[in-house]
């Protein structure tokens, strides 16, 4: 274990990431982040309450653990993989086909509560929110995409290359998510 985490922080694009991908989210999220600090210290203005749950909120929520598993276990998994290949390229798939057994189960509840946010928030797709929303479902679709052609992958430079691209679209679809949740 310590030599994969050795050779995990010496590979700047992990060192990178792991700076770059919570700083972004922090940043974008900030605004809401304040508002709520506000609600719950007593500083916000007169007449501000805190919302009730409500489906959607709900939905907001179940969201966000198949975010969660979706993103998370493929970043997970990423930094496994030079360790698990070390045990033999058997376990490397095993535990591929393991996770793709609570992955693609999360990626459905994210299309489906994604829908559910669409046909709700109707009146809110105009402008800039319709653009944002556009560029997130076409990310989406990639990384749906590219996951199962990664899935199928039988070289190497298939591996890396749809492995990467999941990633970075699952990325993109989950911070552009938090861009429309402000």
């Amino acid at each position: 274990m310590r030599r994969f985490l050795t050779a995990y922080a010496h590979n700047r694009v992990n060192l990178l990431m792991l700076v770059l991908v919570p700083g972004a989210f922090v940043g974008a999220a900030s605004g809401s982040i304040a508002k709520n600090g506000e609600l719950l210290s007593g500083t916000a203005a007169p007449g501000a309450q805190v919302q009730t749950a409500t489906a959607g909120w709900a939905a907001g929520f179940i969201a966000a653990i198949a975010a969660t598993v979706w993103v998370g276990g493929q970043l997970a998994l990423a930094a496994l993989v030079t360790a698990l290949l070390h045990l033999g390229s058997d376990v490397t798939r095993t535990a591929a086909r393991r996770f793709n057994q609570v992955a693609w189960p999360a990626f459905a509840v994210l299309v489906a509560t994604g829908v559910w946010n669409v046909v709700a928030g109707q009146d809110k797709i105009t402008g800039r929110y319709e653009v944002t929303l556009t560029v997130k479902l076409i990310a989406v679709a990639v990384s749906g995409l590219t996951a199962w052609l990664h899935a199928r992958a039988r070289t190497t430079t298939g591996l890396a290359v749809f492995g990467a691209l999941t990633a970075l679209s699952a990325l993109a679809s989950l911070f552009l998510g938090v861009m429309l949740a402000d």
